[in-house]
């Protein structure tokens, strides 16, 4: 659902904020977060990555329930507004690159791979 949200162009896009949720999604695995800062203009932001802990269900099979915890050790990451509406990780390809789903935390393991 994510990743189709991330390729559907926006009629009314989120603004960041810092402490906004924001999923980073990765082919089929999504990593939940939270966004850190914001730059002036507003299309960069630093975005770092969540504690996602099992509460119910397993990794195995896809059915896993996370709680969401901040993780003020791991790296921020580096994502601009393209021309094109998303949020992709600076550096990288404005439509194959990872992208930033905002204003939601999502943690998925694809266990097909």
């Amino acid at each position: 659902m994510i990743n189709t949200l991330l390729s559907a162009p926006r009629v009314n896009p989120i603004t960041p904020v810092p402490g906004m949720g924001a999923t980073m999604c990765m082919f089929s695995d999504r990593h939940a977060g939270t966004i850190v800062s914001i730059s002036k203009s507003g299309k960069s932001l630093m975005w770092r990555q969540d504690k996602a802990v099992v509460v119910s269900g397993t990794t195995m099979d896809g059915s896993a329930q996370y709680q969401y915890e901040p993780d003020p050790d791991a790296p921020e990451q580096e994502f601009k507004l393209r021309k094109n509406g998303r949020w992709v990780r600076a550096g990288e390809s404005m439509r194959r690159g990872t992208g930033l789903a905002l204003g939601c935390r999502d943690e998925y393991y694809d266990p097909s791979f």
